[in-house]
C-alpha cells in the first residue's frame, strides 16, 4: 500500500472530529474556537470538510492543514521528515476503540492559569517523551496497555529522562508545579541527606498538594481522581479501552498525606468526580479528606469505586487500580466498566 491510499484510509476510518477526540482535544471539534495549539483568548480557530476531506484552519497564522498536521503540532513533530512516525502514531489511534462523541461543555471562563512563579518551579527541561521501548518497558513492568500510556503521553503528562545515572519516567502538568520521576527499572532512589530510600522522588520545588492534570481536565465533564503515579497512568487505559477520552480526564494526587492545593479547587467545581482511593488506611483517610474539599468547591457529583467490595480468591488482592488491572487480565468474566 503506498503512503498516499494508506493515509486515505486513515483519515476514512478516523476523521478530524474523531481524531480531535481520541487525543483528548475534542473540544476544539468546531468551526470556530481558540486554537489548541497557541495562546489564544479568540475564537480564530475551526475545522471544516472540503470535497468529503477534513482540514483545520487558523485565522491568525493563516495556516491551514489535515489530520496529519493536526497530529503533527499535537506531537511537536515535523510534519515532512517525521511523516513516517506520524502515519504509525495515527495508525495506532485510528484503531482504537471508537470513543463518545464528545459535546463540549458550556464555555465558560477557566480559573486563572495556577503557575508557580519562576524560581519555585520544578526543572522539567531534563525530560522528554519516551521511546518505544521506554514504553514498552514501562508497560511490561507496571502492566499499563501501550495504547494507555501513548494517551498519557500525547496529553503531555508521562515523560522520561535520565536522573542521576539511571533511567527514570515521570508526570507533570502545564500547571509546572509538580514533577515527580520513578526508575524504570523499579528499584528504590537511594537515601541522601533526610531523604530515605523511596520508590518515587518529588523534583525540587514540586507541590505535593497539587493534582497531576487538573487543569489539562478543564473542558471534561468527568473527573477519575486516583492516588499516585502507577494509577495516574492506568487510568489512561481505563479512559482509552472505554473511549471516553475528552469526557472523562484522569487526575492524581501523588501523596495521600497532603490536602488539595486551594488554587486547584476551582477546577473541579460543576465535574463528576469519580474517586479511587487506596483500600489501606491511609487511602481511606485521603478520600474523606479530599471529598470534604472537593464537596465544598462545588462538585457536581462524587461517588467512589471501592476495591475492599470487590470480590476475589484467597490470596488475590486488590486494593489500588494498577491490581484492577492486572487482576483482571486473568478474570476476564469481570467485565464491569469503571466509567459508567
Amino acid at each position: 500500500m503506498n503512503k498516499n491510499s494508506d493515509l486515505r484510509r486513515l483519515k476514512e476510518k478516523c476523521p478530524m472530529p474523531e481524531l480531535l477526540n481520541r487525543i483528548g482535544l475534542g473540544r476544539y471539534a468546531k468551526s470556530s474556537c481558540p486554537s489548541p495549539f497557541r495562546p489564544d483568548t479568540k475564537p480564530s480557530w475551526g475545522i471544516f470538510q472540503h470535497d468529503g476531506l477534513w482540514y483545520f484552519k487558523d485565522f491568525a497564522t493563516d495556516e491551514k492543514g489535515d489530520e496529519l498536521s493536526v497530529l503533527a503540532r499535537h506531537l511537536k513533530l515535523d510534519e515532512k521528515r517525521d511523516f513516517r512516525t506520524l502515519v504509525d502514531r495515527f495508525r495506532e489511534i485510528a484503531s482504537q476503540t471508537s470513543g463518545r462523541p464528545v459535546e463540549p461543555p458550556p464555555q465558560i471562563t477557566p480559573p486563572a492559569k495556577a503557575e508557580a512563579a519562576d524560581e519555585e518551579r520544578p526543572n522539567a527541561s531534563l525530560f522528554y517523551p519516551g521511546t518505544t521501548s521506554q514504553l514498552e518497558r514501562l508497560s511490561a513492568a507496571r502492566g499499563i496497555s501501550m495504547q494507555g500510556l501513548r494517551w498519557a503521553q500525547d496529553r503531555g503528562v508521562l515523560v522520561f529522562g535520565l536522573w542521576r545515572n539511571s533511567v527514570v519516567y515521570g508526570v507533570k502538568d502545564t500547571s509546572k508545579r509538580v514533577m515527580e520521576i520513578r526508575k524504570l527499572d523499579g528499584s528504590l532512589f537511594e537515601a541522601v541527606g533526610d531523604l530515605s530510600e523511596r520508590k518515587s522522588h518529588a523534583i525540587k520545588h514540586s507541590q505535593k498538594n497539587w493534582p497531576v492534570g487538573i487543569q489539562e481536565a478543564f473542558q471534561c465533564p468527568r473527573i477519575m481522581l486516583l492516588e499516585g503515579i502507577p494509577d495516574f497512568l492506568a487510568a489512561h487505559q481505563v479512559v482509552v479501552e472505554e473511549g471516553r477520552q475528552g469526557f472523562v480526564a484522569p487526575v492524581s494526587m501523588l501523596c495521600a498525606s497532603v490536602s488539595i492545593a486551594e488554587q486547584a479547587l476551582s477546577y473541579f467545581k460543576g465535574k463528576h468526580v469519580r474517586m479511587f482511593p487506596h483500600a489501606d488506611v491511609a487511602g481511606v483517610k485521603a478520600a474523606r479528606k479530599w471529598s470534604q474539599q472537593l464537596k465544598a468547591a462545588g462538585v457536581a457529583k462524587m461517588d467512589f469505586y471501592d476495591f475492599a467490595r470487590l470480590k476475589v480468591a484467597p490470596g488475590e488482592h486488590v486494593k489500588d487500580l494498577c491490581d484492577l488491572i492486572g487482576w483482571r487480565k486473568s478474570h476476564p468474566e469481570y467485565e464491569r466498566k469503571l466509567l459508567e
